[in-house]
């Protein structure tokens, strides 16, 4: 049901405020319809002279009145703002998290292709010490791979295992949270699933 939430607002602007009430018939005057009773001097009365033939209703049209109208109204109008204002920062709010994801996303592809990359340089090394000019040239290839980004082992570091063993401690640290993360979200989707 579409409602003219415009001309209803005038409607009741225009009527006789209220509060209104029911006149059980007791008051004698003719067309007490927006006249005050002697009991209540505040209260609009709404009667059967007017064809209300069932007494609930005029108890829903006394409860109608306008200043129930409009109230009503100013409380649609007001919840529509509402709803309007949550909309907009909704989408302000998904704006922003297709952004981060976006920026996520391409963050995600760099580390993959830089470690492509590196894997590669390897590869062309093993190739290089098994098929090309030997071990030398072939270790040429990963010093090349490592010194363009910056990457080379401290000059200080004279033991590669020692070395290795004590850098590799914050890698596996990193990769068990990860792991932990990926099997926490593994069990969650398989309680969702039901599974």
């Amino acid at each position: 049901m579409n409602i003219d939430k415009q001309r209803l607002k005038k409607l009741a602007e225009a009527a006789t405020p209220g509060p209104w009430c029911w006149d059980k018939g007791e008051d004698p005057r003719p067309h007490t319809y927006g006249v005050s009773t002697d009991s209540d001097p505040e209260c609009m009365v709404v009667n059967q002279e007017f064809g209300i033939e069932l007494k609930e209703d005029a108890y829903f049209i006394a409860a109608a009145s306008p200043a129930t109208v409009l109230a009503l109204l100013a409380e649609i109008d007001h919840l529509a703002e509402q709803n309007a204002n949550l909309l907009e920062c909704k989408s302000a709010v998904n704006a922003a998290v297709a952004l981060e994801n976006e920026a996520l996303r391409m963050q995600v592809k760099e580390l993959d292709l830089t470690f492509g990359r590196y894997l590669l340089g390897m590869r062309a090394a093993v190739v290089e010490w098994q098929k090309g000019k030997g071990a030398d040239a072939a270790m040429q290839w990963i010093w090349n791979g490592l010194r363009g980004p910056g990457e080379l082992p401290p000059e200080e570091e004279a033991q590669a295992q020692a070395y290795f063993d004590h850098e590799v401690v914050k890698i596996e640290e990193g990769l068990e949270e990860v792991y932990a993360y990926r099997d926490k979200r593994r069990a969650e989707k398989d309680k969702e699933r039901g599974q």
